[in-house]
């Protein structure tokens, strides 16, 4: 089976906006910086997506994510990322890049920035990793074949184009249904982000990998317990 790779989803690494709708998707950087330093204390080191996940490693891997592409990545999780000796992937929502998270601000969130293309070509020559988080941040279930073809390819080509490899997909809320995974396949996408819970192994659908949600309040205990409970029982 080879080793079990955890996935990390991070949104905000920011101070909790007042007024938010969705405070769980922040994590202030003071937090995000004593999760890095509980996972270098435990021995886990980051992987890349180049490499083979579930091969058989002495080392503990372990891969962030950090979801919709917000500018505080660059601002505050890069620097602590770089400090503690971990990487990082950000999933891009590629027509909105230099914008704002539309996506939630119509549904009465507060706006935050996103990065730009020039911020992202920059730290893709640091290190970072970038895949796409689709054109527009939909719920992919709900789009019929060509939208979704649209979204995944078109996004893909952006991608493409800012340098960023290896095509990789997170889609967005978790939602995907079958043609989601055979339109992506087909586009050349060779990883995929759910939100399903659980690790990863050799056995892992490459288009389906399980991630475990970081939060607000995802206190150093409560992360231990995740990680213990991935382990322990892969949920």
């Amino acid at each position: 089976m080879g080793a079990r790779l955890p996935i990390l989803t991070y949104h905000k690494i920011a101070p909790i906006a007042k007024g938010t709708i969705y405070p769980g998707t922040f994590v202030p950087p003071s937090l995000f910086e004593k999760h890095l330093r509980l996972l270098r204390r435990r021995g886990f080191v980051s992987t890349r997506l180049n490499s083979q996940f579930g091969t058989e490693s002495e080392a503990k891997p372990i891969l962030l994510t950090f979801d919709d592409g917000f500018q505080d990545f660059a601002d505050n999780a890069w620097p602590l990322l770089q400090q503690y000796g971990f990487g990082g992937v950000v999933f891009l929502v590629t027509n909105h890049l230099g914008g704002k998270n539309d996506w939630d601000i119509n549904v009465g969130d507060q706006p935050a920035p996103l990065m730009n293309e020039a911020t992202v070509q920059k730290l893709a020559t640091e290190g970072v990793e970038f895949g796409s988080h689709t054109l527009s941040h939909p719920r992919l279930a709900t789009l019929n074949d060509e939208e979704q073809r649209v979204e995944l390819v078109e996004s893909l080509h952006k991608l493409e184009s800012l340098g960023t490899t290896p095509p990789t997909i997170c889609y967005p809320y978790g939602s995907y249904n079958d043609s989601t995974l055979q339109i992506a396949r087909e586009a050349g996408y060779k990883y995929g982000f759910s939100t399903d819970k659980g690790l990863n192994d050799s056995t892992t659908d490459s288009m389906r990998l399980k991630r475990i949600a970081m939060r607000h309040d995802t206190s150093v205990p409560s992360l231990i317990y995740k990680l213990w409970r991935g382990f322990r029982y892969d949920r």
